[in-house]
């Protein structure tokens, strides 16, 4: 994940760098990334391994790039809805 142009970053002089997490010994057959306002869940094959990131944007997103090694891929938009 790289989080170099996440948004504020000021705080903390280590924070915008790229985050990485070891797949050696695993066949990575599913990829699920949910992405809210402040944070990314990255899990792989349902939680085998499991990444999570904070984000402070100065606006919304309005756009995320994925790069990998396979092209076959679905994104799937998802609505929150606020409790009452």
């Amino acid at each position: 994940v790289d989080l170099t142009q996440s948004g504020e970053t000021s705080f903390s002089n280590v924070f915008a760098a790229v985050h990485k997490t070891d797949l050696s010994g695993i066949t990575v057959k599913d990829v699920r990334i949910f992405v809210d306002a402040a944070s990314l869940e990255i899990f792989v094959n349902g939680g085998e391994r499991v990444m999570t990131e904070l984000v402070f944007p100065s606006s919304p997103y309005r756009r995320i790039d994925v790069t990998g090694n396979e092209s076959n891929y679905s994104i799937q938009s998802l609505r929150s809805s606020t409790p009452r």
